[in-house]
């Protein structure tokens, strides 16, 4: 599985959330962080109905769900 020492509190716009919806351990989806407000965050993913979802909503209807949150670090970087 993935290993990831970013959490909620230190996340970044276009950091990746993975999501495991059924805690079993795989990864079921991705969304990226596209915008954070007064300490909230909110993603985007596939289609525009979740543009700037909260990550709290996500929570909410997925309650048994895990994340992971990865910085992709280009080799140019």
């Amino acid at each position: 599985m993935l290993h990831s020492k970013r959490s909620t509190s230190n996340a970044f716009l276009g950091d990746i959330i993975f999501y495991d919806w059924k805690g079993d351990g795989k990864v079921d989806h991705a969304s990226i962080i596209s915008k954070i407000s007064n300490g909230k965050i909110y993603v985007s993913q596939h289609n525009k109905n979740y543009k700037y979802r909260s990550l709290a909503a996500q929570r909410s209807a997925e309650p048994k769900m895990k994340i992971w949150i990865s910085r992709p670090k280009p080799e140019w970087y």
